[in-house]
Order: structure tokens, then sequence, then C-alpha cells
């Protein structure tokens, strides 16, 4: 996986420690930091742009 994908359609974890979930700016943008029980680390960006299209991003923010 590169560590970013753009608007992903599915995504599926299993076997997960915690679920961080924060609201950045109301009504505009939200992350997630998702950390799985092996030592990886995750996070989901969903926002909505100026224009009021819906983007999300997901990374793998795992420590090299």
């Amino acid at each position: 996986m590169t560590r970013f994908i753009k608007n992903p359609d599915e995504i599926i974890l299993e076997d997960l420690k915690m679920v961080h979930y924060e609201v950045m700016e109301e009504g505009r943008f939200v992350w997630m930091g998702i950390y799985s029980n092996d030592g990886k680390i995750y996070h989901l960006n969903i926002s909505v742009n100026s224009a009021g299209r819906l983007n999300v991003y997901y990374s793998n923010e795992t420590p090299d």
C-alpha cells in the first residue's frame, strides 16, 4: 500500500486496539486514528472542500 489512498471505496480492518475519532472542524473535517494490535497505525481524514465535494484520505502512518 502506498502511504495515501484518496477516496477509497472500502476499508476493512480487523484486530483493532483503538479507534480515535475527532471532529477537527465541525461540518467540514473529521479525523480518525486507527491503531491495530500488531502496532500498525492508520489515519482516516474526511473533509468537505470549498466546492462541497467530499474527500476521504486513508493513510498508513506506521513508523518505519
